[in-house]
């Protein structure tokens, strides 16, 4: 279970993680009514995640039924790292969920690769959200409900990033509009998956599939194709 594989890394001092994947467990799921799984189970992990603080640059916590409250209190357990890849895609982490990640992400300078795919994220939080994509190599916010107001925002951020190689904003609801104002923000958009460098110059991959400004789910012809297959963490 969760909470042995908890004892068990503390009990073995697992210091010196460089990665650590907890996808697809129960961290954020209620034991009993009123009492989260996250205690004492995510903090334990905490505890071996910031023994680590110095050495861990992967960490993967998606799928786990985390909310805001579960989100907040794991990531200030962790302490400053040098994590460069955080997943914390499939959780319901909602608008408050990703203000709280924002006023933890300031303590990952280091970071690279953010998924928050499928976190059921609005436009609400992309103004202080988008602040921090500027050093990001990586970026995924499919499947939330993002405009073409979130679109123009994250245009405008990535006009200054020199770095990213791949953005995912498949299945929002960015419209014609958003999409091609990310197109216009980005250096270079290749078909070659994995984006990179290309002849000295930058390759950025964009997955943007599944964009229709007002149908996401339905069965309809998207709005804009993918432009290539963004890679996953």
């Amino acid at each position: 279970t969760a909470f042995t594989l908890s004892q068990s890394l503390v009990a073995g001092g697992m210091s010196g993680l460089t990665e650590l994947d907890l996808s697809y467990n129960m961290l954020g799921v209620e034991r009993t009514e009123g009492d989260a799984l996250l205690y004492p189970v995510a903090i334990s992990i905490g505890q071996v995640v910031r023994s680590s603080a110095r050495t861990l640059k992967l960490l993967k916590l998606s799928h786990n039924s985390l909310r805001c409250s579960d989100l907040e209190t794991m990531l200030r357990l962790l302490a400053p790292t040098a994590l460069t890849t955080l997943d914390l895609g499939g959780n319901a982490l909602c608008d408050q969920g990703a203000d709280a990640l924002v006023g933890l992400l300031g303590e990952y300078p280091h970071l690279r690769h953010l998924s928050l795919r499928d976190t059921k994220l609005t436009d609400a939080c992309m103004p202080a959200l988008v602040c921090h994509f500027e050093t990001l190599e990586s970026i995924d916010i499919a499947f939330n409900s993002f405009s073409p107001s979130a679109a123009t925002l994250i245009a405008e951020r990535l006009k200054t990033n020199s770095v990213l190689t791949s953005l995912d904003v498949s299945f929002n609801s960015l419209g014609h509009s958003g999409i091609e104002a990310l197109e216009e923000a980005l250096p270079i958009l290749s078909a070659v998956s994995g984006g990179g460098w290309e002849a000295g110059r930058r390759v950025v991959t964009l997955k943007s599939e599944g964009n229709s400004q007002f149908i996401r789910f339905g069965s309809r012809q998207t709005a804009a194709a993918s432009r290539s297959h963004a890679p996953e963490f």
